[in-house]
């Protein structure tokens, strides 16, 4: 974890002070030329996966330098998702034997969609432990056996009229440990389960529909028409992240790599490719000049390159320069002291602390000692998790408390004049 967090204060260190767009340069992916574009994959740092209509299914296993053509097994002509979980790789189609799967990396495919509704459109899919779960416009499938079964898991999900039906369903899914988070294509918002049992839960954003989810350690983030927000932890609060992206817009792709978000805005007159590397507090417009009279489709980022689908090809842009090309017009740090509530809570036995240290006036010192330390009932401190000087910035760090015993305790940001204490629970 330490490490992971280095990297998210270095990354938020080369990017605090430059400005709202990132200068860095897409280049063509010549063998994609023309290609329209649906999904992407990646599977380990070099190989990828693109798919989508008349019968384009690829693979690279060199970062996007040359493609294979993996298509065989498959009898549909537009795969809308790709998936992995289990030493398989899952692609979900429109309605022609909805998922196909393959053992031996793309090389050959089966269809796997006994229990799956011959109409299902598979939108999206994600992996907890043994599990594989898919997001259609029939709701939420599960299976045990890595594909050959599946079987609805929507108890909860409040699948109304229009639903169940082409015109409706969930849109995408994701995961968070045992946790999963499903946001619908139509009103109804975000809902949430254990894995173990399903038993989907209502948690907000219940006035919008959703396009997409993505989550970062135990952030969960949605993109809805109405913007880009990140789930509190608790109840039904969701967080606005959408300072520096445009207003309402029809459409968003949200992906992440690590630290970094990636978040495109759709259709129109929003049409940009935007991001943040402080959980969406503020975001940065990437050059996307490249990509007039185009749509993006899918995005997916590599430690190397992040890639962008459109309906007339690909493109990869290098990360690296996308990090160190940032115009620098230092508007982008905090400009206030925050803690906020750890998530998950209750927890067992790891949770997550997430604070910003504001921006500090002119010719003031741009670093300031903080503390973040964990009490118990009887005001003892029982751990120090922070107590060091941290330059202006957004931050996220783990509490392992395999050690400590069940119970509720309390944890306290000191930075400067600033000081503010949250509750946490501990349930063994």
């Amino acid at each position: 974890m330490k490490t992971r967090v280095l990297f998210f204060c270095f990354i938020a260190f080369i990017l605090s002070p430059h400005g709202t767009e990132a200068l860095a340069q897409w280049s063509v992916i010549p063998q994609l030329k023309y290609t329209n574009i649906k999904c992407l994959l990646v599977t380990d740092d070099s190989t990828i996966f693109v798919a989508g209509d008349n019968w384009t299914f690829l693979r690279s296993t060199d970062n996007g330098t040359t493609w294979t053509n993996v298509m065989n097994g498959i009898q549909a002509d537009t795969i809308l998702s790709i998936g992995k979980g289990g030493g398989y790789i899952f692609a979900g189609t429109n309605g022609v034997s909805s998922i196909y799967r393959s053992s031996n990396n793309g090389d050959s495919w089966r269809a796997a969609n006994q229990g799956i509704p011959s109409l299902a459109q598979v939108n999206a899919l994600t992996w907890v432990d043994s599990v594989v779960y898919t997001a259609t416009n029939y709701g939420v499938f599960s299976s045990t056996d890595y594909g050959n079964s599946w079987t609805v898991d929507t108890a909860g999900l409040r699948l109304d009229s229009p639903y169940p039906g082409q015109l409706g369903g969930i849109a995408g899914i994701t995961s968070v440990g045992s946790k999963l988070y499903a946001i619908k294509s139509m009103w109804g918002g975000v809902y949430t389960t254990s894995s173990g049992t399903i038993a989907w839960v209502p948690i907000g954003l219940d006035t919008v529909w959703g396009f997409a989810m993505a989550s970062i350690d135990t952030n969960v983030f949605a993109g809805t028409p109405r913007g880009v927000y990140l789930y509190s932890g608790s109840g039904t609060t969701w967080l606005p992240r959408s300072n520096g992206l445009p207003g309402d817009f029809p459409s968003c792709i949200l992906t992440a790599m690590d630290t970094l978000l990636f978040v495109y805005t759709g259709y129109w007159n929003n049409k940009g490719a935007y991001m943040s590397s402080d959980l969406g507090v503020t975001w940065r417009q990437i050059n996307d000049s490249v990509f007039t009279g185009k749509t993006i489709h899918s995005m997916v980022a590599t430690k190397t390159f992040l890639i962008a689908g459109t309906e007339r090809g690909a493109w990869r842009l290098p990360i690296a320069d996308l990090i160190t090309s940032v115009k620098n017009d230092g508007s982008q740090l905090p400009a206030n002291f925050t803690l906020s509530q750890n998530f998950p809570n209750p927890f067992n036995p790891t949770t997550h602390f997430r604070f910003t240290i504001a921006d500090f006036p002119q010719g003031i010192p741009s670093e300031r000692f903080v503390t973040l330390a964990v009490f118990d009932l009887l005001g003892r401190e029982v751990a120090v998790l922070v107590d060091e000087e941290k330059a202006p910035g957004s931050y996220s760090l783990q509490w392992d408390a395999t050690n400590f015993p069940s119970g509720v305790y309390f944890y306290q940001l000191k930075a400067g004049s600033f000081v503010e204490t949250k509750k946490l629970l501990l349930m063994k």
